[in-house]
């Protein structure tokens, strides 16, 4: 009777034993980066201003452009330098002469901010294009 009521016991603690943690580890959530190309759209002297903005990073230093839409005629301006803490981000760039900042604050895949430029400020905001 002892001998049957011990393969019992054992066998119960086996089967509990196999059940914890034999499933596969569920994958990691990917890392948000700030790295892709976004839209961005705002208001410059009652002019509605659109275009996309392009993040790049190379070995942990970021760059890229900010880009108003063609028809506007104003060009590319590169990102000349840039500060990330977390999910905000202050990229500055030489526009039309002017240092132009934009202050960024993601939230996964849209933003809104603020940009200075000239003695011209206002917000900005936009969403991620790829």
């Amino acid at each position: 009777m002892r001998t049957r009521a011990w393969s019992l016991a054992l066998v119960g603690a086996l089967a509990a034993c196999a059940s914890v943690g034999g499933g596969t580890a569920a994958p990691a959530a990917p890392v948000w980066t700030p790295v892709g190309t976004w839209s961005f759209i705002t208001s410059a002297q009652g002019t509605t201003v659109a275009g996309e903005v392009t993040i790049t990073e190379d070995q942990g230093e970021y760059g890229g452009t900010i880009a108003p839409d063609a028809d506007l005629g104003m060009g590319t301006f590169p990102i000349s330098a840039v500060e990330r803490n977390g999910q905000e981000m202050r990229l500055f760039a030489s526009a039309m002469g002017n240092m132009m900042e934009m202050i960024l604050v993601f939230d996964g895949d849209t933003y809104d901010g603020s940009w200075t430029m000239g003695g011209m400020a206002g917000d900005v905001s936009g969403r991620r294009l790829r």
